[in-house]
């Protein structure tokens, strides 16, 4: 599965944003933070409802590359 990256290097209030990433199928974006000390994977699942769009966010902490 690709990812389109969409931002690096934003700030976030206490994190920074690594990346944002967009999966191919358009059905999931993936924001990489960290602040410092912790880096976490913020995943936003964009599901549709019978033409409804809802999101459903998840949050996990994951070790990412630093730059």
């Amino acid at each position: 599965m690709r990812y389109e990256e969409l931002a690096i290097g934003r700030q976030l209030r206490d994190y920074e944003i690594y990346r944002i990433l967009m999966r191919e199928d358009q059905k999931e974006i993936i924001i990489e933070v960290t602040n410092g000390e912790r880096d976490y994977e913020i995943v936003i699942s964009l599901i549709d409802f019978k033409g409804s769009p809802s999101l459903d966010i998840r949050a996990r902490r994951v070790i990412l590359p630093k730059p």
